[in-house]
């Protein structure tokens, strides 16, 4: 039980830096004014599948709230639970994948 509580720590802090670094660096605009596809949420899909919903769930709470703070204002909470909720939900889904 220690080993997979370890993992899971390691793998949330790693998913969150990853999210963050990726969602601030990499942003591709696309024909539609202030629109972007954003690459973090596919680093969120595949911890989430890869380590499990509490992983996903923490990696998408985290590293939204980061990003948010970091670009200069508070955190947007309703858009922050989207990203978190998305990676519970993803983290579920990965037995039926």
């Amino acid at each position: 039980m220690k080993n997979n509580s370890i993992k899971t720590v390691v793998a949330t802090g790693i998913g969150a830096a990853l999210f963050v670094v990726i969602g601030l660096l990499i942003s591709i605009p696309t024909f539609v004014p202030n629109t972007y596809i954003q690459l973090q949420y596919a680093v969120q899909s595949l911890l989430s599948i890869v380590f499990g919903p509490i992983v996903g769930f923490f990696v998408g709470l985290i590293g939204h709230a980061f990003i948010d703070a970091l670009r200069g204002g508070s955190p947007w909470w309703s858009w922050v639970l989207a990203s978190a909720v998305f990676g519970l939900v993803l983290g579920f889904a990965r037995n039926r994948l």
